[in-house]
Formats: C-alpha cells, structure tokens, sequence
C-alpha cells in the first residue's frame, strides 16, 4: 500500500485536556511497542464510536515501536518555533494575512486543483523508508519541490522530484546540526539548509532511468531491514552517508549530465506560522497555502495507524509521537447536519498513510 493523502481535521492532533476518550488503545493491547499498530479490535471500536472516518487493518501492519520510529520530528507543543534561528527564520507578518484576507480567501483549495499543472508533483506522495524518522527532511523538500513546479512550471514527476536524501544525509556537513538523520531531525534545520544550500534532484527509492541527480537509498518502509541501536524510539536504519566529495551519484555520472552545483535548487528565506494560536493560526497556514504546499509538524496518535479514508480526528491519548507532513489544502466535510473543517495532508508514511 502506498503512502496516501488524507484529511485531518483542524484539531485532529491535540485532544483538549480532560475531553473524554472514545476508545482505549491501551485496554485493547496495541499500546505495547510489540504489539500491531493496528488490530481487528481496535478497528471495530473506532468505526462503532463515529463516522467520520473509517478505520481498517493496513496490508503490511507493523508493530508500534516500528511505527514509531517513523516519527522523526519534535513534538510542535514541544517546539519554540518563534525562538527558533531568527536569521533566517521569519514568521508570517500579521500586515501579510490581513491584506491576503482582505483580497479574499477561498473555502476550500486543493493544490492538485488549484494548480493543474504541476498535479504530477503535488499528487506525488513519496515514501520515507523502512526504519528512518526522515520526515522532517521529507516534508520540508517536498514542499519546496512543490513550489518549485509552481514557480517554474518544471512539472516531470521522473525528472523534477528533488533529493531528500540530500536533506537527510548531507544537512548536518554544512550548516551544522548534529544528530540529524534518520534517528530523527529538526524540519525548521531542514528549511533552512534548503534556503542557504538548496538540495540536487533526486527520485524515488530503486531509480534506474538515471534522471536525477541523488535518489532515495532507503527501500520503502515495511520493508525488513536491519535497525541500528540507540535511538530514544527504539533504533532506526542507518542514515544514508552524503557523498564526499558532494557529487550526484557514481553510477548515473556518464548519463546525468548536471553536476552537484548546477543541479541545486533553493528556496527564498523560510517562514512559519504558529498555528496553534487559534483562529489566527488558521488564517496563516490558509493564506501560506495560497502560494502553494507547506510543511508541517502534528502529534500523531496510536489511532492514526488504521487510518483508511474520511476526515481524522483523534480519538485516544495514546502513543504521541511528532511528525512531519506536508499540506496542500482545506476545506469542509459536512455530514448531515454537521460541518467539520479538515486540512489536506500528504504523509510519507506507508504503508499506513
């Protein structure tokens, strides 16, 4: 099963505190890192318990402390984002959404839609690998090649995806961020990196064709591979090592026909929002999202692994980890009588969403 798109609502990642649990992961047994992510029983109490999503065991179900290891981001209500490198990391001025407000913000938008052209890349959901917490590095570069299609019109899906390996591996070199990698990262590091560095092309896991410049090393989670010791969310796969001297990669040489430097692509200066300041927040992550997909961090929850379709919203406190995604929309779901407000997510995740 392939990494997917999915809906969250806008509260989907953080329960009020004392709200009610509608379902107890930890009483039906797939709280314990050994056990399946997801369970017939855990599947059955959440479609019993509301509909407005639908849960199912994935193909490939993997245990809790495999999954685990996916979630390779801070927690965002960990996470000082405002303190966070001033230099080069800005928040959106309350002059720019009020003045993006005033020109009119839509109901809804779908970047696939919005901009049909480059639906090739944002419709694109890439896979992170088995064993690595790369979503940060995975976000923050599928952001930007997403724009990048947006801005240049570059819309080839083979030869126009941009290298995350390169974010994962070769980040830490040169702007110096130890500890990054796949034991976990910090995506306002990575937006950063790809402002002052930029990353070189790189596709998919297993590319043959020789159209970029680094792709993915890391085969697609559920994959069984061997796991390093020592990460706090029970070890992760090694970190793809960044090639020294920089260089695409040895065996594309007499067939890629850009270098390390003239294959680069970079971003303008990065910008946040701090989108749990309530509606405020919102309108900066809508009025961001105008000029195309934005990287993001959630706390992620024991449920989300039997996510299968429909609007997602936490129903247990169980197994926070942070995590990284990319969102490429809002809109409404209304059901009945009730109207529920949801954020269009890309996840690198697989094969669970």
């Amino acid at each position: 099963m392939a990494p997917m798109l999915m809906a969250l609502t806008a509260a989907a990642t953080a329960m009020a505190t004392g709200a009610a649990e509608l379902w107890d992961i930890a009483a039906i047994g797939s709280d314990d890192d050994n056990m399946p992510a997801s369970s017939p029983e855990l599947v059955a109490a959440i479609n019993a318990a509301q509909d407005s999503w639908v849960a199912h065991v994935p193909a490939g179900n993997m245990t809790r402390g495999e999954v685990r290891r996916l979630c390779g981001s801070p927690r965002p209500d960990y996470l000082n984002v405002a303190a966070h490198d001033p230099e080069h990391f800005r928040p959106v001025s309350d002059s720019y959404i009020a003045t993006k407000i005033k020109e009119g913000v839509p109901a809804s938008l779908d970047a696939r839609t919005n901009w049909p052209a480059c639906a090739p890349i944002i419709g694109h959901v890439r896979n992170q690998g088995a064993g690595c917490g790369d979503c940060w590095a995975y976000g923050a570069t599928q952001a930007l090649q997403d724009r990048y299609c947006i801005a240049t019109g570059h819309n080839d899906s083979a030869r126009n995806l941009l290298s995350t390996e390169d974010t994962l591996a070769c980040m830490d070199q040169f702007i110096g961020t130890p500890g990054q990698g796949c034991a976990g990262g910090d995506p306002q590091n990575a937006m950063v990196y790809l402002s002052m560095y930029g990353v070189v092309s790189g596709g998919d896991y297993g590319e043959s064709d020789h159209k970029t410049c680094l792709p993915f090393a890391v085969p697609p989670s559920g994959t069984d591979l061997a796991i390093s010791e020592g990460s706090s969310r029970g070890g992760t796969v090694p970190t793809p090592k960044c090639p020294k001297p920089v260089a695409c990669d040895a065996t594309f040489a007499k067939t890629y026909n850009k270098t390390w430097a003239t294959d680069k692509h970079k971003s303008s200066e990065p910008y946040f929002c701090n989108a749990k300041s309530g509606p405020s927040g919102v309108a900066c992550l809508q009025t961001c999202l105008m000029n195309g997909p934005i990287e993001s961090s959630m706390v992620v929850f024991g449920d989300i692994w039997s996510y299968k379709s429909g609007v997602y919203k936490c129903g247990s406190k169980a197994g926070g980890s942070g995590h990284s995604i990319v969102i490429i929309g809002w809109g409404t779901e209304t059901n009945g009588t009730t109207s529920t407000p949801y954020w269009l997510v890309k996840n690198s995740v697989s094969p669970f969403l």
